[in-house]
């Protein structure tokens, strides 16, 4: 069942499931079939994914529902029907004067599936629900998109009735609207698994990954490697790979995507293997970077918008270094995405779609007196008729005279100072309006709409407006300066061309003046009528456009479903995605159907985490597989980056070994004995340890759903108060990140941290869980392992990727805490390192450091060693005395 065989949109599915389908978790589990890994269709292919997205989405919904009393919620005040054949709804929020200050700031947004409710979330809420007043809303418009404030368009799952149900009308108003999920990212998957929608788009690349080439011998096919890489025959791009200082192995895999988008095939899909620290984001932004100097354009995706943002930060620098010239040319850049979401710097807003547009727009005078053809008559018309505008200008002051009953004496004796006054304020004006117009031009507009020759002529006319500014300041400026207004090359005034030909000896002010004129008005008229940039009616219709010109689109892989419905000028060839082994296959659909492209870049590591799958059913279906691991194992070649720039090699050496079958090596900067730094004294906290708490006990939270450890976090905040104290004493800075194998342990440790005080310190500090440090690094990695039992049971950590993102995060220091005898037992890689930590002299005892031993035996209601030791003194001195 998908789109394509008539059972309508994404929402009209869930609209059709009842609250018990919802909750039922056998609701799909017979309709859930594995995954292949090879199809003979198409349609097959793309179907195969309808079942394991929709019991996904019963799954998150289910969730959700049953944690309603935590969800974000509002207070509807009034509603009216749109449309009762659709069941289309206009809701208003409460005003902000009628809420109170716990009232929820949630607002309704595009893509929010809501559920109604006669009363606030609470606990039990959603089991007192009958299905007579389950009623779900699908949020079609909100403010965001032309609405007033506080309104928000819905379609309902059935007609809002507040009569029936439960529900007690109240002048339309009265209930409350509760978020269950956001469903854009999954309507986005659902269109692009539909095979009628599909074949409107672009299928080769679609074709391609259904057709893949099987291997027989996966060790002769495994990694790519330098016969594969294509003769590339332009110059300029080795020279252009020079500036890129990359080593070979990303030479490599840069050359031969190149080679792949310029040899005969019609498709190509192309891996790059990027363990952690092996430069895969500089890699990704040299090979845009080239692609970008051939001309080719590029759509540039990632699953998350930290990751979008780290490509298109390290692509703006790059593209700025090698511009050589300021300001650089930007406008074939293009970051579009959710700006509240994507949390962007300063560094990254010239290139953001919104702002650009904003830019333009007043570039492009909509709605306004101002826009590049404003700026250049006005500035003709000062140079052309500055007298006549004087003229006019001393009218208008007398006339105001006139009417206040206000008049200058001897004005007439300072018309030429006034005259110079006016010119001078007069030109200032206009010569910053166009310096920021055509600025803004020169680094906003694409290429394809501003060609190098019209570049080249914003140049020069700025260039010369600043000419004349010089002169216009002298002091004898003053001097004539009428003459040199009243001029027109119409007129051919002789005496003052021949003053002309001067140019270049020893000339006077006025000369300069008269000769930097009219070439401003050459260089102005010259621009008017080589620039032809099309005419825009509203700021929409500026972003469309800089969406279809600009050569290279960067987003995330759910938001490139917006290039859908542009019709493109230049179609796409390209597109790269960024870890793409933690992306699903069925979301790696969206942008490999943007129009026409043809070849595809993936680059990720199937070593690390995959996407995030929640239901069960489909983790087992191999829903969360990536397009990347699945050519993997079905023996498509891979370009390995192959030397780490991050870790120090204490803490690389296992992951390397076992994860990567010593295929990586240490990179230059790493194994220099300058890159091994130490923050605390003692062994213990070297540039890598495991420390064994043996005393340790875990426990659930107060839901049941998450695991921790109260003693590894005792030994957690004593490591940080040492940290703490260190950065206090060498002023040194540094970052600290504590992983959490388990969500709970993150809320323990941020508890007790509230009691402390790490205020003044140049220590940053991060605590999240292995998914959230996926793609980060920080100098000093503690991490806290959580389980400890007799059992030796560990449960989800026993994932060998999971434990490869979590030991790869540290560049200096790598501080592992955990139960030994736990770890040991459990049979999985967290018994190897307990062993490798051994084998190196790199396993301790929490107790070994005396205030981490403190701090235990405060934890445990105990006095410290030492004062058990003074306590035994004092009891065998009393004894001897009454000896």
């Amino acid at each position: 069942m998908s789109d394509s065989e008539g059972h309508g949109s994404l929402a009209d599915q869930i609209f059709s499931w009842s609250m018990e389908d919802v909750l039922n978790p056998d609701f799909f589990k017979h309709k859930v079939e594995r995954i292949p890994m090879t199809f003979d269709t198409v349609r097959n292919y793309l179907s195969s994914f309808t079942y394991p997205l929709l019991e996904e989405l019963r799954e998150e919904m289910c969730s959700n529902l049953k944690a309603i009393s935590r969800a974000p919620f509002v207070k509807i005040e009034q509603y009216d029907c749109k449309n009762h054949k659709e069941r289309v709804y206009i809701m208003d929020v409460e005003r902000p004067a009628d809420r109170g200050r716990s009232a929820s700031s949630y607002r309704p947004r595009t893509g929010d599936i809501l559920i109604m409710s006669q009363s606030r979330p609470s606990d039990g809420c959603v089991t007192m629900m009958g299905q007579e007043s389950y009623i779900l809303l699908e949020v079609v418009e909100d403010e965001s998109l032309g609405l007033p404030q506080g309104s928000f368009q819905v379609r309902a799952s059935r007609d809002i009735d507040l009569s029936r149900g439960g529900y007690e009308r109240k002048e339309k108003s009265g209930f409350f609207v509760v978020y269950l999920l956001n469903t854009t990212t999954y309507s986005r998957i659902w269109k692009a698994m539909n095979i009628e929608l599909a074949e409107k788009r672009s299928l080769g690349l679609i074709f391609k990954v259904v057709d893949v080439d099987q291997k027989d011998d996966m060790d002769d096919i495994l990694f790519a490697s330098e016969s594969d890489v294509g003769s590339i025959q332009n110059i300029e791009i080795g020279l252009n790979l020079t500036k890129l200082s990359l080593n070979e192995s990303q030479t490599n895999a840069i050359l031969s995507c190149i080679s792949e988008r310029e040899s005969q095939n019609d498709t190509s899909i192309s891996l790059i293997w990027g363990p952690p620290g092996t430069g895969k984001t500089k890699t990704i932004s040299g090979l845009v970077w080239l692609l970008d100097q051939l001309k080719c354009r590029t759509l540039i995706c990632a699953p998350t918008n930290n990751a979008v943002k780290e490509i298109a930060s390290r692509l703006l620098k790059l593209l700025k270094e090698s511009s050589g010239i300021s300001p650089c040319r930007l406008g074939d850049v293009i970051l579009f995405g959710n700006e509240e979401r994507l949390k962007f710097g300063d560094d990254l807003r010239d290139v953001f779609l919104e702002h650009r547009a904003d830019s333009l727009k007043r570039c492009f005078g909509i709605g306004l007196q101002t826009g590049w053809k404003n700026c250049l008559s006005s500035l003709l018309e000062l140079f052309e008729h500055g007298a006549v505008l004087y003229k006019t200008f001393l009218h208008k002051e007398k006339m105001k005279d006139d009417e206040n009953d206000y008049y200058f004496e001897n004005q007439s004796n300072q018309s030429e100072e006034t005259f110079l006054s006016f010119v001078r304020k007069k030109f200032v004006s206009l010569s910053k309006e166009c310096r920021e117009c055509f600025n803004t031009l020169y680094v906003h507009m694409p290429a394809a709409a501003l060609s190098e020759v019209c570049c080249k002529q914003i140049k020069d006319l700025l260039g010369s407006l600043e000419c004349f500014n010089t002169f216009l300041f002298k002091k004898d400026a003053g001097n004539d300066l009428e003459r040199v207004f009243r001029f027109s090359l119409e007129e051919q005034d002789e005496s003052l061309l021949e003053c002309i030909d001067f140019v270049g000896s020893n000339i006077n002010t006025f000369t300069n003046l008269l000769n930097w004129k009219i070439v401003c008005c050459g260089k102005a008229k010259l621009l008017e009528q080589s620039l032809h940039l099309p005419s825009f009616s509203d700021k929409l219709s500026i972003m469309d456009f800089c969406l279809q010109m600009s050569n290279l689109v960067i987003c995330t892989t759910s938001t490139s479903a917006g290039l859908y419905r542009l019709p493109l000028p230049k179609p796409f060839e390209v597109v790269v995605i960024d870890e793409a082994a933690q992306l699903k296959e069925c979301e790696s659909l969206i942008p490999l159907q943007v129009s026409s492209i043809s070849h595809a870049v993936l680059v990720g590591d199937e070593c690390q985490l995959p996407a995030l799958v929640k239901s069960k059913v489909s983790e087992n279906a191999m829903f969360g597989r990536s397009l990347f691991e699945r050519l993997s194992q079905l023996g498509s070649k891979k370009h390995l980056l192959k030397v780490q720039y991050r870790m120090c090699p204490s803490i690389s050496l296992f992951p390397l070994k076992n994860f990567y079958n010593a295929k990586v090596f240490n990179g230059p900067n790493v194994i220099k004995e300058d890159y091994i730094k130490r923050y605390l004294p003692g062994e213990m906290f070297g540039s890598y340890s495991f420390i064994n708490i043996t005393d340790g006990t875990e426990s659930t939270d107060n839901n049941g759903h998450s695991t921790k450890n109260d003693l590894e976090v005792v030994v957690i905040l004593e490591i940080l108060r040492s940290l703490h104290r260190a950065t206090l004493e060498t002023m040194q800075s540094f970052s600290v990140g504590v992983i959490c194998l388990y969500s709970a342990q993150i809320v323990a440790i941020q508890k007790q941290l509230r009691n402390m005080n790490l205020s003044n310190s140049n220590m940053s500090l991060k605590i999240s869980t292995v998914d959230g440090f996926q793609g980060s690094e920080e100098d000093v990695i503690i991490l806290s392992t959580v389980r400890s039992n007799a059992a030796g049971s560990i449960g989800f950590i026993a994932n060998s990727n999971r434990t490869n993102v979590a030991l790869t995060r540290a560049r200096y220091c790598l501080w592992i805490l955990g139960n030994e005898p736990t770890l040991t037992s459990s049979q999985s890689v967290w018994a190897k390192i307990v062993l490798d930590a051994k084998v190196r002299d790199c396993f301790f005892d929490a107790t070994e450091d005396k205030n981490i031993a403190k701090a235990i035996d405060r934890a445990r209601g105990l006095p410290s060693a030492v004062d058990s030791l003074n306590f035994n003194r004092l009891c065998i001195s009393e004894s001897l005395k009454k000896e």
